[in-house]
């Protein structure tokens, strides 16, 4: 025997696990030497040992040594699959000679026990040794492997084909389909191995394990990390080079990641060529029939987010990511609802800054976040911000921009008058925030009767139920901040107010302002109908 490089008593040497004295056997076998190592080395093991015993020694010792010599371990393979190819050649498809059914049947078929045969030295049939494969290729943690993981499944999967050809030539049916249900999970491992060496072709590493026990998230998430690194790389490359990343996701998806649909898939894709400028043929793929169809929702939905992205990445209106976005909402059709209203909402940014109250797209956005998507909380922010634009001034602009920002309603629309009611207000502009309260009172939208006050004399008279809260208080505390403010009553025609304009603010005011102001709410307005005037 030659010299190993280990020292081990018989004893301790006897008392090891089976698959352990096979490891230290075979410590120093190279792929150039395991011909005759396991002629020398290992025969001697196994002869003694039932064929499944040694068969499942070969699942061990596969699983044992993948990860760190995956090369060896393909020769090993290699090995057992040419003897199961030249068997079923020699016994014309006859599974089962030489022990290879019978259980307790011994390696070789020689009479004499000291005589080790040229046969397979683990005894694996194309079933067992299918199955250590697939498990071997599960357990390899080694990421730069999978040249000798597909070498391993190929020789198997001919090993396979060839005993199932033997076994449909001799007529035995049950044992082809017997050989057929383990070519199933030679199958589904190959897959799995496909789409782990299509991760790894974009530096996504992973292993066969991870593939196989993947739950939707996670599958998710290593597409995710594929697209964003063919986002950073993939700038130059041509259409022909993103087309050939589509065809590797799909067979990712197909064979590895099932878990995430397929059409899921082709919506992540899009998105990465939005997100890359490559629109055209981001377009085709929205659009296009092909195998895996987006639907126009779904193209829609994707096209929206991508845009919202680049919006928020926006320092200024200015910026290029701006024009980007427009561009990219551009790629679905006029008849989305979605992206004309983010076209429109962009539009009103664009005309607010030319008021001179510049928002920047993310700021909007996160305004209608926390509102609920309330365009009037937006407005009421704008308003905030522009005093000095005195935006009051430009009703006309003003109510169509809010109309862009999602303030469609006529509730809505009321809502951003009394907003412009108060700037006017705080501005000192009392002949156009009378007006609009004025308009506001004798809408839909206030909840009382304004001719109601004009018939009392006393708070007690005052029905409650009139002057109900709400939206009509709000335009009544309005009414009476400027007709009645806390300063002291002042005449409004000395502001520029039309004479008339004041007694019918403090008939709106006593209709609806708390029960605080109301006194003197009405003391004002019994002595402006003691005072008389033009007629109402």
């Amino acid at each position: 025997a030659e010299v190993m490089d280990w020292k081990l008593s018989l004893e301790e040497f006897s008392a090891l696990p089976q698959v352990e004295q096979l490891r230290l056997v075979l410590r120093t076998s190279t792929e150039h030497t395991l011909e005759q190592d396991l002629k020398d080395r290992v025969a001697p093991l196994l002869h003694p040992l039932p064929c499944p015993t040694s068969a499942h020694l070969l699942h061990q010792l596969l699983v044992a040594e993948v990860s760190t010599r995956p090369a060896w371990c393909a020769h090993v393979v290699k090995h057992e699959a040419q003897f199961i190819v030249q068997q079923q050649g020699a016994t014309g498809g006859a599974h089962g000679t030489d022990g290879w059914e019978d259980g307790t049947a011994k390696q070789g078929s020689s009479t004499s026990r000291g005589h080790i045969s040229e046969g397979p030295r683990f005894a694996a049939g194309p079933e067992e040794l299918a199955a250590a494969v697939c498990a071997a290729v599960v357990a390899c943690s080694n990421s730069s492997a999978w040249e000798h993981l597909q070498a391993m499944l190929r020789y198997t999967q001919e090993a396979m084909g060839s005993a199932q050809e033997a076994a449909h030539a001799s007529g035995n049916a049950e044992h082809a389909d017997w050989l057929e249900s383990h070519s199933a999970s030679l199958l589904e491992v190959s897959g799995l191995l496909a789409g782990g060496r299509a991760l790894a072709k974009y530096g996504v590493d992973t292993s066969v394990a991870e593939l196989k026990e993947a739950d939707t998230n996670r599958a998710c998430g290593l597409i995710r990390t594929l697209l964003g690194r063919a986002e950073r790389s993939g700038a130059s490359w041509s259409e022909k080079d993103w087309s050939q990343v589509w065809l590797d996701l799909k067979e990712i998806q197909a064979h590895a990641l099932p878990c995430v649909p397929a059409i899921d898939v082709k919506g992540m894709f899009c998105s990465s060529l939005l997100r890359v400028k490559r629109y055209g043929l981001a377009r085709s793929y929205l659009h296009g029939t092909g195998s895996v169809p987006l639907r126009p929702e779904q193209a829609e939905s994707l096209v929206v987010a991508v845009a919202s992205e680049l919006l928020a990445s926006a320092s200024t209106l200015e910026d290029d990511s701006v024009e980007e976005a427009r561009e990219v909402l551009g790629l679905v059709p006029s008849s989305s609802k979605a992206a004309q209203a983010e076209l429109a909402f962009l539009d009103a940014l664009q005309r607010l800054a030319e008021l001179g109250v510049e928002l920047l797209p993310v700021q909007a956005k996160q305004l209608q976040q926390h509102s609920g998507g309330d365009a009037v909380h937006i407005m009421a922010h704008v308003f905030g911000l522009g005093p000095a634009c005195k935006l009051h001034t430009k009703m006309g602009v003003v109510l169509e921009i809010a109309e862009q920002l999602g303030a469609g309603s006529p509730a809505q629309l009321q809502q951003v008058k009394l907003l412009a009611a108060r700037s006017a207000t705080a501005a000192g502009d009392l002949a156009i925030a009378a007006h609009l309260v004025l308009e506001l009172a004798a809408s839909d939208a206030a909840v009382w009767d304004p001719t109601a006050a004009a018939r009392c004399t006393k708070a007690s008279e005052l029905d409650e139920g009139i002057r109900g809260g709400g939206f009509g208080a709000q335009v009544s505390e309005l009414a009476a901040d400027i007709a009645c403010p806390a300063s002291g009553i002042v005449s409004l025609t000395s502001r520029g107010v039309q004479a008339g304009v004041q007694r019918r603010l403090l008939r709106v005011a006593a209709a609806g302002c708390s029960s605080e102001r109301l006194p003197c709410v009405l003391d004002a307005l019994r002595a402006e109908e003691e005072a008389g005037g033009p007629a109402d």
